[in-house]
């Protein structure tokens, strides 16, 4: 971009906000492009045409304005002082009528659905086809980014007067405008806090989106070819006469009818006597000195909140809707984003799936069946923007009032959209018979088997609950689905999750911007976000984007400053991913904090020796908590490291509020046995955590072998080879993150090696309390056919025979350490399944029970 030519940069308002997300978020969707046709006939001065319309892009800053968001903080709308006007012309003289209108439909859908590139002035495109002798179609197309309805009104009589003046000669002249930058200005001094106030009382005790009708699966097909479809239906003249002067005889608006039938039907589909949907208002303040004339993206789309009195009158009731939407007019500058965060409805719901827009703009009658010197102007058709709601219904008053529905078309079928028009036009055509009903008459007109269906989209939490769930992988994917189950206010978040289809819009894209550069101690452009619309996606940008930083094992799973934090040691592997799990089901409140160990960076050694990795996290936890009571736990290997953590802190004069040991026996206070893990190889090691890592993620990791058989094929190949191997299957089910080299599978596997062959003979004692979680599956803390497979590696016959010792004991041994009886929870799942899903949720309720005592005793 020449910043030389550029002649204002500001920001943009709500709705453009709100536009560019969505837009940026459906690339090649074609969603937001504008198309008007006019028929142009007579002898069209071409050179006028075209010299009339450059005047007109001059005159009105927002045609030549462009956008840009990488890089930025928040996104901007920058002004060219000159843009050329960018006019197509093609003869189709010499084809046949049907061929120029299959030309025209494959121009208008071809150039809609590739859409503009918003970066790149100017953002309209104009096509002029001659298809007679003396006749024309000419089509302009724009970015409702830059445009509302309204202005159609204002720009094409001016392009209009000014072809006129240029065709006698004469110069164009026209009263001056006001620029959009005015009304920028203008948003950035509202009260916004009186504005949130409003919406809230409005709002109130809203909870759920309004049903568009009875809900049905939807099949498992796949997707149509085209996700948008369309019908039309008119209302006869005679009724649209009698409704235009019933609301002039009840000092209405034909709007407020046509919003009230609408309530009414979505009050019959839905059941519900309080209904919700959107409609589309002008925004335009009347304080803003010029507004009228001042073309630009001033249209808001606001929730009409509507509570069905059912022995009201029509009238009356319709007035009451009146009066309402008079008191919201000074709050109707707010974004949709907006409204919705200060409503009580989760932000992972939408607010409303139908929206109502009238189109009641002037250009209608200023352009149709209009003369301008030498030719008749007629609106051929305009096909409106689709938008990411499922139901859009466009009203035309005239003579006869049209109505047009553009509709998601995985939601609807074909023949329950003809069913709601048909709906629609009926309710009105009653009213204009027999105006003097109540509204339950009116609703029941609609019998109860003509209730249109709508196909159901996955519910969140059911969607989030099946195994297809992808957690977390690494520090970053934990921290992202942190931030966005705050932002979402979601229990479980995949890391393929996609922001925008869980609800994200520009507010909560700036928040969630935000809160990334607060955890991440990095700014971070808003366009990332459209590069890396999942958590896996944007992971991977950031870990490239962000600056190198020191590593460490003490690793923030959830954060909160109002409780002590409970501090967890993972199994032999060293990897805290998985207590993902685990974190998710505590308090919101609660801080988890997992110790990964050393060595997992690939850079540094791992400890060999479990005191010397329980004084390495004293450390680390006291970097947060320099003072006790502390509150550890363990899972597996890492409870025998929690265990010494425990001893060496009271060694100091710490003390230890909670030592949850999660499913593991009791240290030996002698060496009794060889650890059968010192005499395994790298292709046993490898073979035993991939069976590990499988069971607690879920998946297949060895694709249907036995321990035996996986083991025979890894032992086939030489070390690098056996390390390429597992890698390229761990991609494949995706436990690693993409862009990830094999760097962490390989420090992954040495630290399991270390900690595997670690043995632990605790000397001096310090008592501690206990807690024990015992998995109900108890095979020895293994499966026998994990036992077996390792069995094969030792001479030391008798150590599994040993384990009985400790195993059988309701405790496992855990008594002779502590200090009074030892208080055991038993969970559901065996020593892996414990921690993952579904069984780590009952492990998840009692762990936050314990919590929550030792956290009350020592207050």
């Amino acid at each position: 971009m020449n910043t030389k030519k550029i002649e204002a940069i500001y920001p943009l308002s709500p709705s453009q906000q709100g536009i560019l997300i969505e837009t940026l978020a459906s690339p090649g969707s074609g969603i937001h492009i504008e198309r008007i046709v006019l028929n142009l006939q007579g002898n069209l001065d071409q050179l006028a045409w075209e010299r009339a319309w450059q005047f007109v892009i001059e005159r009105h800053s927002i045609l030549r304005t462009g956008f840009v968001w990488k890089n930025q903080d928040q996104p901007a709308q920058f002004v060219l002082q000159t843009v050329q006007i960018p006019l197509e012309k093609q003869d189709w003289r010499e084809l046949s009528p049907l061929n120029q209108q299959e030309k025209l439909a494959d121009y208008i859908e071809t150039k809609g659905q590739g859409g503009f590139n918003l970066t790149q002035v100017p953002i309209i495109d104009l096509a002029l086809f001659q298809v007679g002798e003396d006749s024309y179609q000419f089509v302009w197309m724009f970015h409702h980014i830059l445009l509302d309805g309204w202005s159609l009104g204002i720009i094409l009589p001016e392009v209009l007067n000014c072809y006129q003046q240029l065709s006698r000669g004469q110069d164009c002249s026209l009263k001056p405008t006001h620029p959009y930058r005015n009304y920028i200005a203008w948003l950035q001094q509202q009260d916004l806090a009186e504005a949130q106030t409003f919406w809230q009382t409005r709002l109130e005790g809203f909870t759920q989106p309004t049903s568009l009708g009875k809900s049905v699966s939807a099949d498992n097909c796949s997707a149509p070819e085209h996700p948008y479809g369309q019908e039309t239906a008119c209302l006869s003249a005679s009724a649209t006469a009698k409704l235009q002067s019933l609301v002039k005889q009840n000092r209405l608006t034909f709007n407020i009818l046509l919003q009230g039938v609408w309530a009414l039907l979505l009050s019959r589909y839905s059941d519900q006597l309080d209904v919700v949907f959107g409609t589309s208002v002008s925004g335009r303040p009347s304080e803003i000195s010029g507004i009228e004339s001042m073309a630009g993206m001033f249209i808001n789309t606001v929730p009409i909140r509507c509570q069905i009195v059912p022995d009201a009158s029509i009238w009356y009731w319709l007035q009451e809707i009146q009066q309402q939407q008079l008191q919201q007019k000074s709050y109707e500058y707010c974004s949709q984003g907006q409204i919705h965060d200060w409503s009580e409805l989760s932000t992972s719901l939408p607010m409303y799936e139908s929206i109502l827009v009238v189109e009641n703009y002037p250009v209608k009658g200023l352009v149709e069946q209009s003369n301008y010197l030498n030719i008749n102007v007629n609106r051929s058709f305009a096909v409106g923007a689709k938008t990411n709601y499922p139901l859009t219904i466009l009203a035309l008053p005239g003579s006869q009032l049209e109505l047009v529905v553009v509709y998601h078309q995985h939601r609807f079928e074909h023949s329950s959209i003809v069913q709601i028009l048909k709906h629609f036009l009926n309710l009105l055509a009653r009213i204009a018979e027999q105006p003097e009903q109540d509204l339950v008459w009116l609703k029941n007109i609609i019998p109860e088997a003509q209730i249109p269906e709508v196909k159901s989209e996955p519910k969140l939490e059911q969607r989030q609950s099946t195994t297809s769930l992808v957690i977390p992988r690494d520090p970053v994917e934990t921290k992202l689905a942190k931030i966005w189950s705050s932002i979402f206010d979601l229990k479980l978040v995949g890391i393929k999750d996609n922001f925008f289809e869980l609800g994200g819009h520009s507010l909560l894209a700036l928040r969630l911007m935000a809160e990334i550069e607060q955890v991440f101690g990095k700014t971070f452009p808003l366009g990332i976000l459209f590069q890396g619309q999942t958590i896996e996606k944007l992971a991977a940008i950031i870990r490239e984007e962000t600056d190198s930083v020191s590593w460490s094992s003490l690793v923030p799973i959830q954060t909160g400053d109002k409780k002590l934090p409970f501090f967890c040691v993972p199994g032999a592997g060293g990897n805290v991913i998985y207590f993902s799990h685990l974190a998710r089901y505590l308090d919101r409140d609660q801080p988890f904090y997992g110790l990964q160990a050393v060595g997992l960076d690939g850079v540094s050694e791992p400890y060999k020796r479990i005191e010397d990795m329980a004084a390495h996290y004293i450390q680390e936890i006291q970097s947060i908590q320099p003072q006790g009571p502390y509150l550890l736990g363990g899972h597996s290997f890492g409870s025998q490291v929690a265990f010494e953590m425990a001893q060496q802190l009271q060694k100091k004069g710490q003390k230890v509020a909670l030592l949850a040991i999660l499913d593991t026996n009791a240290p030996f206070p002698e060496k009794v046995h060889e650890n059968p893990y010192e005499s395994l190889n790298d292709a046993a090691l490898s073979t035993i955590m991939l069976s590990n890592i499988g069971t607690i993620f879920g998946r297949d990791l060895m694709f249907g072998k036995d321990l035996e058989t996986y083991y025979e094929e890894l032992e086939k190949l030489t070390p690098n080879e056996q390390f390429n191997y597992l890698y390229e299957q761990y991609k494949e089910v995706d436990i690693f993150p993409s862009g990830l080299g094999g760097e962490q599978l390989r420090a992954s596997l040495e630290v399991m090696k270390v900690s595997q062959q670690t043995s632990y003979f605790p000397q001096e004692i310090y008592p501690t309390k206990i807690t024990l979680f015992r998995s109900e599956i108890q095979n020895k803390n293994m499966s026998l056919k994990m036992q077996r497979f390792i069995s094969k590696f030792t001479t030391d016959t008798d150590y599994f025979e040993s384990l009985p010792e400790n195993t059988n004991a309701p405790d496992f041994g855990w008594g002779r350490f502590s200090a009074g009886p030892v208080e055991i929870y038993q969970v559901p799942g065996n020593h892996l399944s414990m921690v993952a899903e579904p069984h780590v949720q009952i492990l998840a309720q009692k762990l936050m029970t314990c919590i929550k005592q030792a956290q009350a005793k020592n207050v």
